[in-house]
């Protein structure tokens, strides 16, 4: 029996002579003395490369499915809102319809507006033959963030008659500060307490609203009658509700209902 020599060009020990292209593609055999041939391995290359080809295949197939199937999915139209905070229930438009110019829209259950404070008065003065509600209140101020649901439970309990406005002075004109750098914490507070009335960003300074008004300190509810006429400011400047302040059961509901039947 001849010894190994060493390792072949294909990789596998050759006994005897040196090997040459053709034989080193064989592996001598050890007690029979027949070559196994290489036709074998060669058949299993190629079936393997037929068997990749084939799993390519598919998953090309698979995805360029997918992507016909999305392409004809409709898509899911979104609706909108017009009324939201008015005192009218919210009418569910789409968006194939027609819509007035100028109609305010929001896919949101609560909405937001920055306004000037004499955009604010505008807007209070075309709700006359309605009984309007005004809240000055911050983020900073924890009597104000007490009280606030509360406005939104007396708009969901005088929907046709009643006008309720939150008008956050949160803006006190600051280096870097702009009113909608607080449209974010304002929201947050507004949608955990389900305000669903109208929302005001002031972008009159704080201390301007202050002095148009004629007023110290927040919080402050201003009851405008249907008339548009100031009915009654509550606030605390001369602490005439003591150190609990005035509430909307103990004082505003009261004065709203009084105007309304007036």
């Amino acid at each position: 029996m001849s010894s190994l020599r060493g390792l072949g060009p294909c990789g596998k020990w050759f006994r005897g002579l040196t090997p040459t292209a053709t034989s080193c593609c064989r592996c001598a055999a050890e007690d029979a003395g027949e070559a196994k041939s290489s036709r074998p391995r060669l058949f299993h290359i190629v079936r393997m490369g037929l068997f990749k080809a084939l799993g390519l295949l598919v998953i090309v197939s698979f995805v360029a499915g997918c992507q016909d199937d999305q392409t004809l999915k409709p898509q899911a139209k979104k609706n909108v809102f017009i009324g939201e905070g008015s005192g009218v229930a919210p009418v569910r438009v789409k968006p194939t319809d027609t819509i007035d110019p100028g109609t305010v829209l929001s896919e949101d259950k609560v909405k937001l507006t920055v306004a000037s404070w004499d955009q604010i008065e505008t807007s209070i003065a075309e709700h006359k033959g309605k009984v309007v509600v005004v809240d000055l209140w911050s983020t900073s101020c924890v009597p104000c963030l007490r009280e606030l649901p509360k406005l939104a439970d007396l708009q969901r309990q005088y929907p046709k008659t009643v006008v309720c406005m939150s008008v956050s002075v949160d803006y006190t004109g600051v280096a870097s500060e702009t009113p909608e750098s607080h449209r974010e914490k304002v929201m947050k507070i507004l949608e955990g307490r389900d305000m669903t009335i109208q929302n005001f960003i002031s972008s009159t300074l704080d201390f301007d609203v202050y002095e148009k008004i004629d007023l110290a300190s927040i919080p402050a509810i201003l009851v405008y009658d249907r008339d548009g006429e100031l009915l009654k400011r509550f606030d605390n400047d001369m602490n005439e509700y003591g150190e609990e302040g005035f509430t909307y059961a103990d004082h505003i509901n009261p004065i709203v209902e009084r105007a309304l039947g007036e």
